[in-house]
């Protein structure tokens, strides 16, 4: 039995389609979601970037937990790595908002303490059945890598995708 879930924007335009685990005993199951015309297609749940600079490690640490308070974004944790290379982890909380229950902001910085340091972001939804960010997710990676170039001299431009439904 074929059954998928539709994910419909403003004027009836599928902007995804995946099946859908499990059958009805109907046969054939269509959900549509009315996507906001709003917001258009805005409707992910996750999402990732990447940057290089030239600093070092430690600056480049002290840089992200600087733009996290910026930002508003409370720091959660920090752990530290060494597994043939050193590695620090910053997690950050956005609260609830009009737009989302909250979201994780996990930074992972990678590099040596002379050469250049590569930042890889993730901003995703907390509350795991919130569907749509209303792009949410990719804002804060923007606003985050901005205020990371603010501070210090990028190697390379910023790389950013989104986990779309489907």
């Amino acid at each position: 039995m074929d059954s998928k879930i539709n994910l419909r924007g403003f004027g009836g335009k599928v902007l995804s389609s995946r099946p859908r685990i499990g059958n009805r005993e109907s046969g054939k199951t269509q959900i549509s979601l009315l996507a906001n015309p709003i917001f258009g297609d805005n409707l992910t749940k996750r999402a990732r970037g990447d940057i290089a600079f030239e600093e070092a490690l430690e600056k480049v640490s002290d840089a992200a937990k600087n733009a996290l308070g910026i930002l508003g974004i409370s720091l959660v944790r920090e752990n530290v790595s060494v597994n043939g290379q050193r590695v620090i982890e910053i997690w950050g909380r956005r609260g609830i908002s009009s737009w989302s229950w909250g979201e994780l902001v996990i930074i992972r910085i990678s590099g040596s303490e002379r050469s250049g340091s590569l930042v890889e972001a993730m901003s995703e939804c907390i509350w795991p059945t919130q569907l749509f960010d209303y792009g949410r997710n990719r804002k804060n990676l923007e606003a985050l890598f901005s205020a990371l170039r603010m501070q210090l001299r990028s190697i390379g431009p910023v790389h950013l995708e989104e986990n779309r439904l489907g």
